[in-house]
């Protein structure tokens, strides 16, 4: 056979193509398992795995090929009817499934495909004995036809063919010329020197007789160049023909093969079994003739000439990708996700330097050529429309359709059920909803554990829910919705929902609260996120909702998001992640106020109103707090400029002074834990789009401030959010 090289860029190609493919196949698995006389579920399931045993072959990924192989066998058996499809054998394929996937992954990652031989071995063998098994009684099927079953069997001999010195194929030989006289016509002999083909003549108006007699013998080295040409030939006569969608997508793939082969190799043996592979799966979707007025195939043109204008091929193949398209599809490419989030980040300096813009233009106001600074705000409002569309528009190029997250929940819930003796059923909404490319790998983690622990601590048994009145199978809903500011993702089970007492007890030996206390459900929900507070009784793999749900929260306020529990006990619970639409850059409107010397920053959206408050407004509570009237009710009174200057900020000196606490007479209502406060600043400056930037480097608590924004005349100012406020009361 040819031996080559196989250039990095294409096998990274394959290997992305072929983990797409292979990601909806766990949902499908389940799907068949629940469904398995659907035979449209088992077609949907076998072409990604044909594919990739069909392709792997050629990057020399002889393990993938083998088991996508054996799979292939157990899914054809299946669809002939052969074989009923049972638990134990999705099971099986859904491992073999898992292992695939880690064969890519190794390959991905430099390594070679197989880490143990055994277990690689073991799975092999049982798929195989799957294939061997006769679960479903002939006469229920489908039977071949004659015909078929020889053409089958003379592609298999002609396998077996390719593995044999040419000295020991006298038998290969001895068994198809028994078969020919059966089916005359149906084989051409690969000892007759004379192929019908040969000097240019026509074999008829079926392409896929003609390939076949073609390829027919196998090929020592690289099949004729007049020969070849005339497979591309026929292959576009195919695809013009194809009797269905189905039948077209097959000659396309062999198609794409075809020329990725004669770009960079030539027509070798292994071209040849796999174009054999799919014009055998194309015999039995229908007759095909050539489009009439019937063409004459062109000889082959000189080497070094071009194609000849408005000629049958465009490159030797006789195959434009371009005709394939069925209409105006879109193009797609592969993006770099560090380059795209450099880009990013350039896009989000233009907010940046839209505020100095805006900076210079009321400088300009200020002193002369009010109608230069007129012109400049023109300037800057077009400037910033650009900056918005530009960031919208890369941000559209970072998303991917939701599903690449939520397809893995049927086979998790699918797995701990069969586990534990449970029946769950599950529904998901908003799998098509596009969300950043980068939340897909940071909620993975958590999501899996989330789901996990839904099954395995939320939903009861089977005998606990009927002693509850409820429906013996559990319900698992998995929702994703889109809003303008956010992405929420919730989890919902109808199980026994939170043991409140439970958890208070393992708090209290965990020493979180004092032997006694009574704490409310908002603070008990709190003590679920304490690393290694669970309440499962039973010690597995998967138990206990505290488990690893520190690292659940850490990961999702890491990315900006918030996690909150709701909970009934005996009806269920939900958690709910909500995270910002973009991860990389966040950009937000803001509300700008001075307390002290200081600006800061606090989103728009946690804004209620503003207003002016006397001294003699202030009311004194037991000598202790402040508060102020407003409509009628009284507002705790939080002073900014005091708390940062004794307790939380400093940064370059600049912090406030305590002369600067009496001229506070501006307050700003927002509402924490349920209730409205007052913070008094000094001067309220308006309102600003900000780039939310992480803290390094400054002396800052970090508990307090969500981040730190750049101003327009170049200053700092610190991000307050809900949390950070909290923390002042």
């Amino acid at each position: 056979m040819h031996t080559y090289e196989v250039d990095p860029e294409i096998l990274s190609g394959f290997i992305d193509e072929s983990m797409e493919a292979l990601e909806p196949l766990d949902t499908l698995f389940i799907e068949l398992e629940k469904n398995p006389e659907e035979t449209d579920l088992v077609n949907a399931i076998f072409r990604p795995i044909h594919s990739i045993k069909g392709s792997s072959a050629f990057f020399g990924l002889l393990h993938i090929k083998t088991l996508s192989h054996k799979m292939e066998d157990v899914l054809d058996r299946v669809r002939q009817h052969q074989l009923r499809v049972t638990p134990g054998m999705v099971q099986e394929l859904l491992s073999g499934l898992d292992l695939l996937k880690s064969l890519f992954s190794r390959v991905r990652s430099g390594e070679k495909e197989v880490e143990e031989e055994r277990v690689f071995k073991e799975a092999i063998d049982t798929l195989s004995a799957i294939v061997l098994q006769d679960e479903f009684p002939r006469e229920l099927g489908t039977p071949k036809s004659a015909i078929e079953f020889l053409g089958d069997l003379i592609f298999k001999l002609e396998e077996i063919r390719a593995l044999l010195p040419e000295s020991e194929s006298k038998q290969i030989d001895q068994a198809e010329s028994i078969i020919s006289k059966i089916v005359p016509g149906l084989i051409v002999s690969p000892n007759n020197e004379e192929s019908p083909l040969q000097g240019g003549q026509d074999a008829g108006d079926d392409p896929i007789k003609t390939i076949l007699e073609i390829l027919s013998p196998p090929i020592p080295d690289l099949l004729d160049e007049g020969l070849s040409d005339r497979v591309g030939y026929e292959l576009t006569q195919l695809l013009k023909t194809a009797p269905s969608p189905e039948a077209k997508r097959i000659v396309e793939k062999a198609l794409e093969e075809y020329e990725a082969f004669m770009r960079r190799i030539g027509f070798d043996d292994l071209l040849r079994e796999m174009i054999l592979e799919k014009i055998t799966l194309l015999k039995g979707m229908g007759t095909v003739k050539r489009e009439p007025p019937q063409e004459s195939f062109p000889p082959p043109p000189p080497k070094d000439a071009g194609p000849p204008p408005g000629g049958w091929a465009e490159r030797r193949s006789g195959y434009d990708r371009r005709d394939s398209q069925a209409g105006p599809g879109e193009k797609t490419m592969r993006v770099s996700e560090k380059n795209m989030d450099a880009f990013l980040s350039y896009v989000s300096e233009l907010v940046v330097i839209e505020e100095m813009f805006t900076y210079l233009q009321k400088k300009l106001l200020s002193s002369t050529g009010k109608e230069m600074a007129s012109e400049f705000k023109r300037v800057i409002e077009t400037f910033g429309d650009l900056s918005a569309n530009l960031r919208q528009s890369i941000l559209a190029i970072r998303k991917v359709p939701a599903r690449a997250i939520l397809q893995k929940a049927p086979r998790i819930i699918h797995d701990i059920a069969n586990s534990s003796g449970k029946k769950v059923s599950i529904h998901i909404e908003g799998e098509d909803i596009p969300i950043d490319k980068s939340y897909v790998d940071m909620l993975d983690a958590p999501f899996v554990h989330m789901v996990r622990n839904a099954v395995d601590h939320g939903i009861e048994s089977e005998e606990e829910r009927i002693a509850a009145g409820k429906e013996p199978v559990g319900a698992i809903r998995i929702t994703l919705k889109e809003t303008k500011k956010e992405i929420e993702l919730s989890i919902e089970d109808d199980g026994g929902g939170l043991d409140y007492d439970a958890i208070a007890i393992k708090a209290q030996a965990m020493g979180l609260i004092a032997p006694g206390e009574t704490p409310d459900e908002a603070v008990v929900k709190e003590f679920l996120f304490m690393s290694g507070l669970s309440t499962a009784k039973e010690v597995t793999d998967i138990s206990g909702r505290g488990v690893g749900m520190d690292v659940v929260k850490k990961s999702i306020e890491s990315a900006g998001g918030k996690i909150r529990i709701e909970s009934i006990q005996g009806k269920g619970s939900t958690f709910v992640i909500s995270l910002p639409r973009s991860i990389s850059t966040q950009i937000m409107e803001g509300f700008l106020f001075r307390a002290g010397k200081e600006i800061y920053v606090m989103p728009m959206e946690m804004i209620g109103e503003s207003f002016a408050v006397e001294e003699n407004n202030l009311t004194s509570v037991g000598g202790v707090s402040e508060m102020v009237l407003r409509r009628g009710e009284l507002l705790p009174v939080i002073r900014l400029s005091k708390e940062f200057e004794e307790d939380f900020f400093s940064l370059g000196g600049a912090s406030a002074n305590a002369s600067a606490h009496k001229g506070e007479g501006v307050a700003i209502s927002v509402t924490l834990n349920g209730k409205r406060h007052a913070l008094l600043v000094n001067e309220i400056i308006g309102l600003q789009k900000v780039v939310v930037r992480t803290i390094k480097g400054m002396v800052v608590n970090e508990k307090l401030f969500d981040g730190a924004a750049m101003l327009g005349d170049g200053r700092v100012a610190m991000i307050l959010g809900t949390e950070g406020l909290k923390r002042l009361l």
